[in-house]
């Protein structure tokens, strides 16, 4: 059985915090305390499908880290100082 989209985007960003962080992806908190990942994988689907990209990446917190995924499912970890509160970046066609 093959991971469905909200699995496969919760996998890669757990593998891409372990990976900042240098632990195992086991020790990663459950994701969804950080952000409603069933929300952030429809809203980045919705917008690579439909007819326009409506938001290019969404960013938002992971404890001390921030998280950036792309509307074409790359994911990249910055770690920061201070909380930041979720955000939507809006594609350029706009």
């Amino acid at each position: 059985m093959s991971a469905g989209p909200t699995e496969s985007l919760v996998v890669d960003i757990v593998y891409e915090l372990a990976d900042a962080r240098g632990v195992d992806p086991l020790s990663i908190p459950p994701l969804g305390d950080s952000v409603d990942v069933d929300a952030l994988t429809t809203l980045l689907e919705t917008s690579r499908d439909g007819p326009t990209e409506l938001f290019s990446e969404a960013t938002f917190s992971v404890g001390s880290d921030e998280v950036r995924v792309a509307s074409d499912g790359s994911v990249a970890v910055n770690p920061h100082d201070t909380e930041s509160t979720p955000r939507l970046h809006r594609s350029a066609s706009d």
